[in-house]
């Protein structure tokens, strides 16, 4: 799922993508403004192309990975997934964010009744029971700590991050600032709280290009 993630960000150039479970959520930007015209997202902006597109590059990608790790001739057709999609559109980058923390804040829940969902004997009352109730029973279980991915998500930014580059028509080095995508680690929310994303390297440090 977080190769999933890192590809359709590519494909729809994504500035921030999370996933859990088997939810994907990419926040897409406004299409830049060149010369005075303003552009186009993919497929020329048509939002259905784009959710189509959207389901099936996710499908791909994923068949794809399963298709790595799986061993010759254990795929079967009932094994392979498909994807839906769904486009919305939010006024300012803080209600678009507004969507993934409460992502973060579903995959909370939703992690420790997965986790006591495939315990294979032992977990009883406790699949319908309160989170605190399920935790313990984990504890009681050894299951705790859960996977980092399982227990947070997986939260990706893009940044701009500097890079030495030589300019052959001055014979110069310069300094380049080009975009990546990096994956936040820990619990996210509490990252929000205290600030702790990653942020684009600053400008500086002599001759530099965009």
């Amino acid at each position: 799922m977080q190769d999933c993630t890192l590809h359709l960000m590519e494909k729809l150039n994504a500035v921030r993508g999370f996933t859990q479970s088997d939810e994907i959520t990419v926040l897409v930007p406004p299409a830049p403004v060149v010369r005075g015209a303003q552009q186009a997202h993919p497929n020329n902006g048509r939002v259905q192309k784009i959710c189509s597109n959207s389901a099936a590059i996710v499908t791909s990608m994923y068949i794809h990975r399963l298709h790595e790790m799986a061993a010759p001739g254990t795929l079967k057709p009932e094994h392979l997934p498909t994807f839906d999609c769904r486009i919305g559109a939010y006024a300012s980058y803080e209600e678009a964010m507004s969507l993934i923390y409460w992502r973060v804040a579903d995959c909370g829940m939703n992690a420790v009744s997965d986790a006591v969902y495939h315990l294979k004997q032992g977990a009883g009352h406790a699949r319908t029971a309160t989170t605190d109730v399920k935790l313990n029973h984990l504890k009681s279980e050894g299951k705790l700590p859960l996977h980092t991915h399982q227990a947070h998500g997986s939260f990706f930014f893009k940044v701009k991050r500097r890079k030495e580059g030589f300019n052959p028509k001055t014979q110069q080095p310069v300094i380049c600032f080009r975009p990546a995508i990096e994956k936040a680690s820990g619990n996210i929310l509490r990252n929000v709280k205290n600030g702790s994303f990653p942020k684009d390297d600053e400008v500086g440090g002599g001759p530099h290009v965009s």
